[in-house]
């Protein structure tokens, strides 16, 4: 039996985008404007997307 796409992304210390917005304490909305400015990582695993936290604090400088 495979896994999930979504498991390996998390096994593979991805988060998604509610983690993400928990961690950052930013909005839904910042982070898909981020995402669209190409201004932060991610990861699209099927229609969700997925985000190495580590990697984005770097990218935003914080």
């Amino acid at each position: 039996m495979s896994k999930g796409l979504g498991k390996i992304a998390l096994e593979k210390g991805l988060v998604p985008t509610s983690t993400l917005v928990h961690e950052l304490g930013v909005t839904k909305e910042a982070i898909f404007y981020y995402r669209e400015k190409n201004l932060i990582p991610f990861v699209m695993v099927g229609k969700r997307y997925y985000y190495d936290l580590k990697k984005v604090i770097e990218s935003l400088g914080k």
